[in-house]
């Protein structure tokens, strides 16, 4: 063996754990976008259900308030 070089064992081993790494890392991009659009979708959509729901309590002129005042149904009023 010559002073001039050096014999790394083990370095294909090493080189696909490096690959198998990136592969990984794109796996987790791919995880992570698809989570995020997810999320954006169901965020619009209880935003929507939000907007629906505040024309309903509007257009019959109930208040979150007056909601939680009133006892729920099939059950008597709690006296206090």
């Amino acid at each position: 063996m010559s002073r001039d070089y050096v014999t790394l064992l083990g370095t294909e081993e090493v080189q696909r754990a490096g690959i198998r790494m990136v592969i990984a890392a794109e796996d987790m991009q791919r995880v992570a976008s698809t989570i995020e659009s997810t999320l954006f979708q169901v965020q619009r959509s209880l935003d929507d259900w939000l907007i629906r729901l505040d024309e309903v309590l509007t257009k019959h002129k109930v208040t979150i308030q007056s909601l939680q005042s009133t006892p729920p149904p099939n059950q008597p009023p709690q006296e206090g």
